[in-house]
């Protein structure tokens, strides 16, 4: 190999202003060192999400030219919202707890002195 050396793991390209856009030198995909690859780390690819080798992409690093498909946007934005609102539930009935066990310290506080 006359002067490229791969280095094991994902690095930002510093290509266009996508963060998810990345130089994959230790993917299988990159085996010519005159042919860079650049690669796509948004978690919306399932290939990300089971921390496999990225996707290869030809966006240039330009989130205009983004090909990463909307109906997988959506499936993690769907997700995104789901998780949100099942934590909101939990903490709202965390709230109601901790309100209910304040009135009950307030009530029995009251009648072991007397004030009730």
């Amino acid at each position: 190999m006359g002067g490229a050396s791969f280095i094991d793991g994902d690095f930002p390209s510093k290509m266009g202003t996508c963060k998810y856009h990345c130089s994959p030198t230790c993917h299988p995909g990159q085996v010519d060192e005159n042919d860079w690859h650049y690669g796509c780390l948004h978690p919306a690819w399932p290939q990300n999400r089971e921390h496999d080798f990225c996707p290869f992409v030809k966006c240039g690093g330009d989130p205009s030219k983004c090909e990463v498909p909307v109906k997988l946007l959506a499936a993690i934005r769907r997700g995104a919202m789901a998780r949100f609102c099942n934590a909101k539930k939990k903490m709202d009935k965390a709230s109601d707890d901790m309100k209910e066990w304040g009135d009950m310290i307030y009530i029995i506080k009251g009648v072991q002195h007397g004030q009730r």
